[in-house]
This record gives structure tokens, sequence and C-alpha cells, in this order.
């Protein structure tokens, strides 16, 4: 400490220091809270897309075993505005039935597609179903008009 206080170019070059150092924090902090929101969306999607093909095995394999099979799933989805939302289901007519969207924010992150061999998951009002949260899917293979579909009902 007394050599600080000897040395007047020390004190001097002291508040230059300290400028330049919150200058390189301040130029680096956008970048950092760019890359741990991408971070979050990056995990949130992957988790949803995750359970959205756990939803379309199932599916699929209630659909394979013919009709009156039954599968029941729990998926684990948050509940918040940051979590993701799984859009499945539709009616006979709509294309999105061969679809599981998993929704962020309300957009459409990812899709997971139906096929191999392509099905259809209905629900019974013929509308798409949003799920978020922790709930059980449960999958019946019925027959319609068009051949065998999976009926999904959230419980």
């Amino acid at each position: 400490m007394r050599m600080l206080c000897r040395d007047r170019n020390a004190l001097e070059g002291l508040p230059l220091k300290l400028l330049i150092t919150s200058l390189v924090i301040s130029l680096c902090a956008p970048a950092l809270n760019g890359a741990l929101s991408y971070l979050e969306y990056s995990t949130d999607v992957a988790w949803g897309t995750e359970q959205a093909e756990k939803v379309r095995a199932s599916a699929l394999s209630a659909f394979v075993g013919g009709s009156g099979n039954v599968r029941t799933i729990v998926l684990e989805l948050g509940s918040g505005d940051m979590d993701p939302t799984l859009r499945l289901g539709g009616g006979e007519d709509d294309p999105g039935s061969s679809l599981i969207e998993v929704l962020w924010r309300g957009r459409v992150a990812a899709t997971v597609a139906l096929e191999s061999p392509a099905f259809r998951i209905l629900t019974s009002d013929g509308m798409p179903v949003l799920i978020e949260g922790h709930v059980s899917v449960r999958l019946l293979c019925v027959e319609t008009g068009r051949g065998l579909a999976v009926l999904a009902e959230v419980g």
C-alpha cells in the first residue's frame, strides 16, 4: 500500500483501468445474454420434441396393434409461458392430424410427422388439442370411415 501511495502514476492510471474493465464487461454482456437465451430456447424445444416423439411412438404402437388397442402415457411439460406446448390431433380431414407440433411462446418451433406408416391422431371434437403441464394422454386406435386412426384423449 505504501508503494501505491508513493507512485502517483499508479493512482492516475487506476480510473483508466476501471473504465476499460467496465467497457469490456458492458460490451460482452449482450452477447452473453443472447447466448443464454438461445440455450434456454434450444433446451426447451429439445425437451418438447422428446415428449412429442414419446406421443408418436405410443400412438404408432396403438395403431400397429389395430382397432381397440390403447396406450396411456404421461407427458411432463412445463406450465409456464416459457415452457413448450404440444399441439396434436384434429378432424379426419384436417392435415394437421398427421403432425405433432412443438410450440414455444405460441409459435411452432419443431414438428414431428406421423409417418412410416402414415397415420392420423384425431380428437373427439375434431379440434387440435394443446398439451401443457403434467398430463396423461390416452391413445386409442379406432376404425374411421377412412381406415384406422388414433384417438387422443387428454386427462
